[in-house]
């Protein structure tokens, strides 16, 4: 894992505890802020830079937003809930899942054997697509 995105802290792996990236909530609530306003008020990636720097909402890496950040936070997966691709694993195994392939990720539940056969009625579902 590397840099948190923007609402998440990284914590580093240690003895006792994995990797992990947890939510920083004061950050979370500017993403939440800035979906807001780009999917319900329909503004755009500009207006909403600009309200941002005019509230004096911190950026966490520079003195103020700008546009390719606002976009950058807009088309992160980890904002609907898609790990990162080094964390799909742990992930995956966190959740009962394992991977059948890696690149295309045709993912199965771990519980299902590795054929084509359907799933028998009541087990777990596939897992989510990323």
């Amino acid at each position: 894992m590397s840099g948190a995105p923007y609402g998440y802290r990284y914590i580093r792996k240690t003895d006792e505890v994995p990797a992990a990236y947890l939510v920083d909530e004061a950050e979370a609530g500017v993403v939440r802020r800035v979906y807001e306003m780009y999917t319900v008020e329909g503004l755009s990636i500009g207006e909403i830079t600009r309200r941002l720097n005019t509230e004096g909402v911190p950026a966490r890496k520079a003195s103020r937003w700008e546009r390719s950040v606002v976009w950058g936070v807009l088309r992160n997966p980890a904002y609907r809930g898609v790990p990162p691709a080094s964390a799909r694993p742990a992930f995956l195994r966190a959740h009962g899942l394992c991977a059948h392939s890696v690149g295309g990720v045709q993912l199965r539940p771990a519980s299902r054997p590795a054929t084509n056969a359907p799933a028998k009625s009541g087990s777990r579902s596939p897992c989510p697509p990323w």
